[in-house]
């Protein structure tokens, strides 16, 4: 993720690495994307905490809640 950034001339404000790092996807293609996407929204090149918020968040899918709902009738 760091490396991302320095490619596009980006720094982390204090405070901002730890909400990114959690906003951003696991794979490593949409990271990319993700980081054009925050060098578009920063001001300076400076990224500060709130653009965490701008990220797509992946919602893992609770497979387990799905199959006990469908064995129980509720789905």
């Amino acid at each position: 993720m760091q490396e991302e950034a320095k490619k596009r001339d980006l720094s982390f404000a204090p405070g901002a690495l730890d909400p990114i790092a959690a906003a951003l996807p696991l794979d490593a293609t949409a990271i990319g994307t993700e980081m054009d996407k925050l060098a578009l929204a920063a001001k300076d090149g400076i990224l500060t905490p709130d653009l965490a918020n701008i990220l797509e968040r992946e919602i893992e899918p609770d497979i387990f809640s799905l199959i006990r709902n469908l064995q129980q009738g509720r789905a």
